[in-house]
């Protein structure tokens, strides 16, 4: 029986709401059947597409890449392979006939003597992406040449944007309800008959206790920007540092706690790029990297940035955001000084809501002529 982690929801105190814990369960096929067919579950992923992005953090989650050592916390430096593999698809229309189409390649393959070993497709929460797990059949030692060698063969660069993040041992899977699974294999809770996988990336091994952290490498996409990354030292928002105001941020908010990173520079990302013109290598370059300065995390935060960034420019600041800004100094108001000032942050949130007027009923023309 192949040894798998689930995570359930923890409350965050540095980002006072619940995220995946950090504490691993036992991962068995009851639990699983049971966390997909609780009601709950359901719940959750229809609130998340609702617009309420807390309902996605208060999943359980499922970490099919790697497992925590005995006794140790979900980290990378703690994982170790599953021999599972996964790829994400975003931006997904359809993604119930997107799998069809897949379906129908691997059939093809089959025909032709090849065997995937995928172990379960399922759509993800947010209701428009597709999520494949599949066990390593080749010899690639790495998560991300397995991934990009299954997304060749089957032809998923041209289904949607890939999510290149799904390459770190430690990534997460939330859980979905039972109707979202389009394909579980009998197979799902089996020992892989290989053992290929030793590394999370290509060029970073994943970190022992021995070893302490990473070794550090210095990749052609770094060597090729950093003059470009000194420049944006002096990037300025409204006269001030960008450097500054991150420097701020992380004094108030303070830094994440393990288990939190990923989501913590998610949403510094989305804050800092309305700040920023929307540019993710300017937030590539100044925001900090929680997980270290090698490689890995180089062009993980990367794909966060553009993946973010790939979206439509906010038209206002978040709202949090704006208090923080306006608390701290960073904005100033417009109108100081003068006879007319403008609203203050308090004032335009709290302010009361027109009265509605109701206008007169006129006659109608009908009744105009009943009259005569």
């Amino acid at each position: 029986m192949l040894q798998l982690n689930f995570f359930n929801a923890s409350f965050s105190k540095t980002q006072k709401r619940y995220c995946p814990g950090v504490k691993p369960m036992a991962l068995s096929e009851e639990s699983f059947m049971s966390i997909v067919r609780d009601p709950k579950t359901k719940e959750l992923c229809e609130a998340f597409q609702r617009g309420d992005a807390t309902a996605k953090t208060k999943l359980p989650a499922f970490c099919w890449t790697g497992r925590c050592k005995e006794g140790k916390t979900r980290a990378a430096a703690n994982m170790e392979p599953t021999q599972l593999y996964m790829v994400d698809i975003d931006h997904v229309a359809e993604p119930e006939q997107m799998w069809q189409a897949i379906r129908q390649e691997l059939i093809n393959a089959m025909e032709q003597g090849k065997d995937y070993r995928i172990r379960l497709v399922h759509i993800t929460p947010s209701g428009k992406g597709l999520r494949i797990v599949a066990e390593a059949t080749q010899d690639f030692e790495t998560l991300k040449e397995h991934m990009e060698w299954l997304c060749t063969e089957l032809r998923l660069n041209e289904c949607g944007d890939l999510d290149m993040c799904v390459k770190d041992l430690s990534r997460l899977s939330f859980a979905v309800p039972e109707d979202y699974i389009l394909w579980k294999s009998p197979n799902l809770f089996n020992e892989p008959a290989k053992s290929p996988i030793k590394r999370a990336d290509s060029g970073v091994a994943i970190p022992s206790p021995q070893d302490g952290k990473a070794e550090e490498a210095s990749g052609d996409d770094r060597e090729a920007h950093r003059e470009e990354y000194e420049g944006y030292k002096s990037y300025c928002y409204k006269g001030t540092l960008l450097t500054d105001i991150i420097r701020k941020y992380l004094e108030v908010y303070g830094e994440p706690e393990q288990g939190e990173k990923h989501n913590f520079y998610n949403q510094m990302v989305k804050n800092f790029r309305c700040i920023a013109d929307n540019n993710p290598r300017v937030l590539h370059a100044l925001l900090p990297r929680f997980g270290g300065d090698n490689d890995f995390e180089y062009n993980k935060t990367l794909s966060q940035c553009q993946s973010i960034c790939r979206t439509n420019t906010l038209s206002k600041l978040p709202k949090d955001f704006y208090f923080f800004l306006v608390k701290n100094g960073f904005i100033t108001r417009r109108g100081e000084g003068t006879t007319t000032r403008e609203a203050t942050v308090e004032e335009v949130f709290n302010a009361p809501e027109r009265p509605k007027v109701e206008m007169p009923k006129l006659p109608t023309i009908f009744n105009e002529f009943a009259r005569i």
